[in-house]
C-alpha cells in the first residue's frame, strides 16, 4: 500500500551483507544473526541510533532493529 520493501543478502569471505529498502511513512523490524552489536556496519560505519534506525535490543543470538523509511546496507561479521 505504501510502496515496495525490498531486500537482499550475501555471503562474503567475513560475513554477509544485507540490503534493504523500507518504503516513506512505513517502519520495518530487523533480525540479524549475529551475537553483538558491535559485528554490524550500516553502510561501513559502526551502527549508531539515527540515520534511520529507531533503535535496537539484543534478544538471545539475534540483534532487533527497528528501521524508518530508507535503503540500509547492514555488514554483519563473525
Amino acid at each position: 500500500m505504501y510502496g515496495r520493501i525490498e531486500s537482499a543478502w550475501k555471503w562474503v569471505q567475513d560475513g554477509w551483507i544485507y540490503r534493504t529498502t523500507v518504503p516513506a511513512n512505513t517502519s520495518a523490524t530487523l533480525h540479524l544473526k549475529t551475537n553483538s552489536i558491535q559485528n554490524i556496519l550500516l553502510d561501513g560505519k559502526k551502527l549508531k541510533k539515527g540515520s534511520g534506525i529507531q533503535s535496537w535490543q539484543k534478544e538471545g543470538d539475534e540483534i532487533i532493529l527497528e528501521l524508518g523509511s530508507g535503503s540500509y546496507e547492514f555488514q554483519i561479521t563473525k
